[in-house]
């Protein structure tokens, strides 16, 4: 499937308490939907990715839309409480499609994994409080770089309205 129609997510391990964010993300999937995205890329993190699959999965029935997965090495999720890892294992059986970028973790596997989501979209949804360091921003960056060369739309959901 081409770039354009493909959305990808990054977004803060930590989410805001705000009861907005949740309606905020289902309207921005809903207008990239609109906008002919079909297929939405999650990276499996905690925080936002897990929000954004779970969404994804809810939503995916009403508006033919695809979860995939792209995740940055195998057993990331090892580490996480036992009730995060079953969460990561749900979305992972419902998936439509996922994939490991490597086999073990390393440093920077989880910028590579998003560069690779970044390289792959043509718009981005993102949750960013506007720190100019950590993932998140290092995404963001990336594709904004990304839209030098090709076409690129990013939404940031930050704050939630």
């Amino acid at each position: 499937m081409e770039y354009e129609q493909t959305c990808f997510f990054s977004g803060h391990r930590r989410l805001p308490d705000d009861p907005r964010l949740l309606p905020a993300l289902e309207d921005a999937i809903r207008r990239a939907s609109g906008a002919g995205c079909r297929r939405f890329l999650c990276g499996g993190a905690l925080g936002f990715d897990t929000l954004t699959a779970q969404t994804l999965l809810r939503l995916r029935k009403q508006q033919n839309l695809r979860l995939c997965l792209v995740l940055p090495c195998r057993g990331q999720e090892r580490a996480w409480p036992q009730a995060d890892q079953e969460t990561y294992w749900e979305i992972l059986r419902q998936a439509d499609e996922w994939e490991f970028l490597q086999g073990d973790y390393t440093p920077g596997c989880m910028l590579r994994r998003n560069r690779v989501m970044a390289s792959r979209s043509g718009r981005g949804l993102f949750l960013w409080d506007g720190r100019k360091s950590g993932g998140t921003a290092y995404t963001l960056r990336y594709f904004r770089l990304l839209g030098e060369a090709r076409p690129v739309l990013w939404e940031n959901l930050w704050p939630p309205r």
